[in-house]
């Protein structure tokens, strides 16, 4: 809700209200193709999606129905996985008013370095791919990666984002979102080793 770096409180006794009033488009598992086709039969709130039965839901989307149904009402069975490895650590800015010129770009992506280099401190994980994403007004978005060595501090990162970013101008239209995210982490080092030693 306060993205990239706000921190938003929903008390159980808020989740419903909170639920009722958001756009089902905000809706984790509801894309866009969903979202349209929710609109076009009036269901644009929870509180919308509250009114249609199981059976509807289920007769329109299969078996994301069911899900549609519980999620509406505050109900998520799934196991909460708190220790969950993370496969990677991104960041990225939506834009008021679309952006057209390089400099403007590499501003942003300075700002987007900065948010994300303190997040990949914070992790105390090292990457070796970095990804640029574009996502421009009409929505149509490309994503471009490479692999690297270790990237080793916040001015390589905005570097190689630089470089990612140059090899797409000149950009066919304004953009509206710009994202980094590093991945490709190393597996987590395992235990000591008991060796055995043959005489």
């Amino acid at each position: 809700m306060d993205k990239p770096d706000g921190l938003y409180v929903i008390t159980p006794k808020q989740a419903i209200e909170f639920i009722e009033n958001l756009e089902v488009k905000k809706f984790f598992g509801v894309g866009k193709v969903t979202a349209k086709k929710l609109n076009e039969i009036g269901i644009w709130f929870g509180r919308d999606l509250k009114k249609v039965d199981r059976f509807e839901l289920v007769r329109m989307f299969g078996k994301a129905g069911n899900y549609y149904y519980n999620i509406v009402r505050g109900i998520d069975e799934r196991p909460v996985e708190p220790s969950r490895e993370r496969k990677s650590i991104g960041a990225e800015n939506t834009f008021l008013t679309d952006l057209y010129f390089e400099n403007d770009l590499k501003i942003e992506i300075e700002k987007i370095c900065e948010i994300l280099w303190g997040r990949i401190e914070r992790s105390g994980k090292k990457g070796k791919t970095i990804t640029l994403k574009i996502k421009f007004a009409d929505f149509e978005q490309i994503t471009r990666s490479k692999t690297i060595g270790f990237v080793e501090s916040k001015a390589q990162l905005y570097t190689e984002g630089i470089k990612l970013l140059k090899k797409e101008h000149p950009l066919p239209k304004g953009v509206r979102l710009l994202g980094l995210t590093l991945s490709n982490f190393p597996e987590e080092e395992q235990g000591p080793v008991q060796l055995m030693i043959e005489f």
